[in-house]
């Protein structure tokens, strides 16, 4: 199939998805969004692809969610939840991902942030360039965690620091993502791409079969991801026509400081 926003290489057993928004840090726009579930279910039923690497082209690996597509949306329907806004599916990447039979290395070369930074968690072990930042930023758009962030963060650096991270919303550099366990390895920039082939076909080399057996043992321990999406949803639900959500999306295009008021 061809691609307009997205990459997709296969190199022997190896398949390499590029999100290819570069202009808007790869921003998650409804066109994005099914196009990469679309890749997801043509890698994940190729039976000669072994590994996955997720990427981004430019600056960033995933921005999250396109917010410039957040106030037509509104204008719209006053009711309508932003999260959906963008189009079908953005909170299923996570679930859908942990779906399919390969590992998925996500090669983080840039900021990821919101339903960026879920993409990133839904990969099985993260790589990051010196330039990789990370951000759970929901809380600053009104929104908690979603795409699967409100359980994938708490599992990988455990209560403290994914509460940290979800209520402040701040932007953490890569030796902080190390420090806390985010990544496991940071790699120049130039190198990051061959760092993440050589681990995939190091995985590609091991007998399949027991590679997917192990990737299936690694997460039995995972809560249902879709219950998890579920509960983000309806924890969203309840801010989705507040004024302190419009006044955090206005905030953003007009790139000032918003002031909340409770309602």
């Amino acid at each position: 199939m061809n691609y307009e926003l997205l990459e997709l290489e296969y190199e022997d057993h190896l398949a390499i998805l590029t999100l290819n928004r570069p202009e808007l840090l790869n921003a998650l726009n409804a066109e994005l969004v099914s196009e990469f579930h679309t890749a997801i279910d043509e890698i994940g039923d190729n039976q000669n692809v072994r590994t996955l690497i997720i990427t981004g082209q430019g600056r960033g690996f995933c921005s999250g969610a396109d917010v410039t597509r957040w106030p037509e949306a509104r204008s719209q329907d006053n009711q309508t939840d932003t999260n959906t806004s963008i189009g079908p599916g953005i909170v299923e990447l996570a679930p859908h991902l942990r779906s399919i039979p390969q590992p998925v290395i996500a090669a983080v070369n840039g900021i990821a942030a919101g339903a960026g930074l879920g993409v990133a968690l839904a990969a099985d072990f993260r790589i990051a360039s010196q330039h990789a930042r990370f951000s759970a930023i929901f809380v600053r758009r009104s929104l908690v965690p979603d795409t699967g962030t409100s359980y994938t963060l708490a599992q990988l650096v455990g209560h403290g620091v994914a509460s940290e991270m979800a209520l402040a919303g701040r932007i953490y550099n890569a030796p902080w993502a190390l420090e806390k366990g985010l990544v496991n390895s940071i790699v120049p920039a130039q190198d990051l791409i061959t760092t993440a082939k050589d681990i995939a076909n190091d995985i590609a080399n091991n007998p399949p079969i027991t590679v997917r057996a192990i990737k299936r043992l690694i997460d039995s321990w995972d809560e249902n991801l879709n219950d998890v999406i579920i509960r983000e949803t309806l924890g969203n639900s309840d801010s989705s026509s507040s004024e302190d959500r419009t006044e955090a999306v206005r905030a953003f295009m007009e790139n000032r400081i918003p002031t909340f008021h409770d309602r």
